[in-house]
């Protein structure tokens, strides 16, 4: 008989929003319970892995450019978070980023959000509202990193896990009691 993931499964578990700030990872999701969806928020200090933050970085530029900031602009954006959202007819993934900038003549800053960008229609056109295919790759990676993070996986997670060595050490001083 197999054994059953403590996990939810990659269709029960969707990824609503990404979040990677300076001392937490925020990460929404809704999962799938007896055919109601149910929503979810997971805040955790836990440092990400550095895969994760690279991507999110990554696309927090790739939608600066997007979204036309001058350079200037684009270095001082931080990506707050990344809204995911996914089509009803066909699955498709689409998302708005939320990007804070410092402006240097405040105090404070300005947040703004992009505009909604989806995954193109298979063999369909382009289009204004279509994220371009690196977004959009980039996207994916992105969830798959979050439900990553959301299963456990963190920058220094082997530090609670459990190694075979440990384990003999475990039953070598019980054997000695």
């Amino acid at each position: 008989m197999a054994k059953k993931s403590k996990h939810p499964s990659q269709e029960e578990l969707r990824i609503t929003q990404i979040s990677l700030r300076q001392d937490k990872v925020v990460i929404e999701v809704e999962t799938l319970h007896g055919g109601e969806k149910v929503k979810s928020t997971m805040s955790c200090d836990s440092p990400p892995l550095p895969d994760f933050e690279k991507a999110f970085r990554k696309f927090g530029k790739l939608m600066c450019e997007l979204m036309e900031f001058s350079d200037k602009w684009t270095e001082a954006h931080k990506l707050k978070k990344i809204e995911v959202k996914y089509e009803k007819d066909d699955g498709r993934l689409g998302c708005v980023a939320t990007i804070f900038v410092q402006l240097s003549k405040f105090s404070s800053g300005s947040v703004t959000n992009s505009p909604y960008q989806r995954e193109r229609v298979q063999g369909g056109g382009g289009g204004q509202a279509f994220m371009p295919e690196a977004m959009c790759e980039l996207l994916k990676d992105l969830i798959v990193h979050a439900r990553d993070y959301y299963n456990g996986e963190r920058a220094q997670g082997t530090l609670l896990k459990s190694t075979d060595t440990d384990e003999e050490e475990n039953a070598e001083e019980g054997a000695e009691d």
